[in-house]
């Protein structure tokens, strides 16, 4: 069910200004991921989306994990300031930003509970993003909170996607 759901997604996402990009099998299979989410991550991820995130297996986010001395983390990306954007093993595969302070030293922020949020999150942006310029911005930046909290109306695991309303918010002042 879940390769049909990101099936979709893919479906959805890609164009000629969104691209996707595959894992290779065998770095999915010799993780410690769920079913579930090993059968997404081969069907792919888009390359970038709004705001300001790239996925792919980088080298040196593999590094990272592996100077932390943590491998409950599984990178998969970074945002614009170098933060890794990893799969949380120890808490069900959730999605979380890792910001490296030294190699003992880092911040988690919690940014969605599983693969598929991920997805729905990047589409709700994508889709905020597409339309702002056409409507009342303040209006809309109501209607896509109200959407993130449709999603998950836990603001914990989300709490990446809430710093991302609060600063389109301070933005539209």
């Amino acid at each position: 069910m879940i390769k049909k759901e990101m099936e979709k997604f893919k479906k959805i996402w890609v164009n000629e200004y969104f691209q996707w990009c595959e894992f290779f099998s065998k770095d999915i299979e010799n993780s410690n991921l769920k079913s579930e989410t090993k059968e997404a991550l081969k069907v792919g991820f888009p390359e970038q989306a709004a705001p300001f995130l790239d996925f792919g297996l980088f080298a040196n986010a593999k590094k990272y994990i592996e100077n932390m001395k943590c491998d409950k983390y599984w990178a998969f990306g970074h945002n614009g300031s170098g933060a890794l954007i990893c799969i949380d093993t120890s808490c069900h595969d959730s999605i979380v930003l890792i910001t490296c302070e030294s190699k003992q030293e880092y911040s988690v922020q919690n940014m969605n509970k599983n693969i598929l949020e991920l997805c729905k999150s990047l589409l709700l942006y994508r889709n905020f993003l597409e339309i702002k310029d056409e409507k009342d911005t303040n209006e809309l930046i109501v209607d896509l909170e109200n959407k993130f909290l449709e999603l998950n109306p836990n603001p914990n695991e989300l709490k990446f996607w809430y710093d991302e309303i609060k600063y389109l918010k301070k933005d539209n002042m």
